[in-house]
């Protein structure tokens, strides 16, 4: 699949291609990755994946829990509607 169909196709689920990269980055964690830890695995900046992440917040399409081992820092998971959104977009690229 080209850049182009897979612009198109997570245009349907109305999901940009950055989103697309931090839910599946996340995805690969189960038991929670951090904001910095999905920067630096997508080579972007922070504010950048701070600001996709926000906006994955107000889709309600993952979760932030305070980081146990770290007070300052936070886990983010996705939802269990969101891992079952990322099978479905993946089934239909494939």
């Amino acid at each position: 699949m080209t850049k182009t169909e897979l612009s198109n196709q997570l245009r349907e689920y109305k999901i940009t291609a950055q989103q697309w990269s931090v839910l599946k980055d996340i995805s690969l964690y189960p038991n929670g990755t951090t904001p910095a830890m999905i920067a630096e695995r997508l080579l972007a900046d922070r504010p950048t994946v701070t600001g996709i992440i926000q906006r994955l917040l107000q889709k309600e399409w993952i979760l932030i829990k305070h980081n146990p081992k770290d007070k300052r820092s936070h886990l983010i998971f996705l939802t269990d509607e969101t891992k079952g959104l990322i099978q479905e977009i993946e089934n239909v690229s494939d």
